[in-house]
């Protein structure tokens, strides 16, 4: 699943793009983050793990803990997302890695017998 984000995504935006294979922002005013925290919300632990799981951990505390948001450049920086295009190369982006993503041969691996 790729996530071409064209604006704001926080809290719950921000969870939905980090649970996403490849995450691709607009250059601009969007700002993402992980603000859970800074409004009172118990991070429930689901969504922690998909933080886990996307942001390297230098930044994992910084971003969850920190509950800001960020602009593209600083996003990038602390790896919520994976790279910026200008906004009028979004979707087209975003398509591009979804065939690349898709054009990976698929995995099968038979059950064992007996």
């Amino acid at each position: 699943m790729v996530a071409a984000v064209n604006g704001h995504a926080v809290a719950g935006g921000c969870i939905l793009t980090c649970a996403c294979d490849h995450r691709i922002m607009a250059r601009g005013k969007g700002r993402i983050g992980a603000a859970e925290l800074k409004v009172g919300v118990p991070f429930p632990m689901i969504p922690l793990e998909i933080l886990r799981f996307a942001i390297p951990m230098p930044h994992l505390q910084t971003v969850a803990l920190g509950a800001d948001t960020y602009l593209p450049d600083d996003a990038l920086r602390l790896g919520i997302v994976d790279e910026i295009v200008d906004d009028s190369r979004l979707l087209a982006r975003a398509q591009e890695v979804a065939e690349e993503l898709g054009a990976v041969p698929a995995v099968f691996v038979p059950a064992r017998e007996g």
